[in-house]
């Protein structure tokens, strides 16, 4: 796989690949859809989970190229004195401090390479839909955008504001709405 850091920083420079951090520290590149109608945040039946499954991919086939290589991140985080744990069979790939002003608490960075197709990432769209995974992220090694879903939508980075700007006209049905 393409070297993870020199991709890193060709996309984020020096931002803290921290998946919930990344709206900030990339505001200018970033979009955020709404997995659900109406502002609702929770599916309550099959039905609903399958309209977020398909909202997901229909967007993710706008932002990856089909066969496009993906990194895959999951992160934990512990005590920096605590041994790091290995997330379903991902690599280690850094330790980041949680915070400036937290020593004592590190984000364990791990990926795996994944290889982008419809459905490919459904099991994370479910868990995090469901509040089961938290700060993961998919990084596309062609297209250098970032996903990162959440439990009521994702959020996106693109590689450039015009890029993002597409992404949220093509897509501005799925826009949280102001009110």
């Amino acid at each position: 796989m393409h070297d993870l850091d020199l991709l890193w920083n060709e996309i984020a420079g020096t931002v803290r690949p921290v998946a919930y951090q990344l709206k900030w520290a990339m505001e200018d590149r970033f979009v955020r859809f709404h997995s659900l109608p109406e502002k609702k945040r929770y599916p309550d039946n099959a039905r609903e989970m399958r309209f977020i499954i398909d909202r997901h991919n229909e967007v993710l086939s706008a932002v990856f190229s089909l066969g496009e290589k993906l990194a895959s991140i999951e992160m934990t985080w512990s005590n920096k004195l605590s041994k790091r744990a290995r997330s379903r069979g991902y690599l280690h790939w850094k330790d980041v401090q949680k915070d400036a002003d937290d020593s004592d608490c590190m984000i364990h960075l791990y990926y795996k390479e994944k290889i982008w197709s419809p459905d490919c990432l459904n099991w994370a769209i479910t868990a995090a839909a469901n509040e089961d995974l938290f700060g993961f992220m998919v990084i596309g090694v062609e297209s250098k955008a970032i996903y990162h879903p959440y439990d009521g939508g994702m959020d996106i980075i693109m590689p450039s504001v015009k890029e993002r700007d597409n992404m949220s006209d093509r897509f501005e049905r799925y826009l949280p709405s102001e009110t």
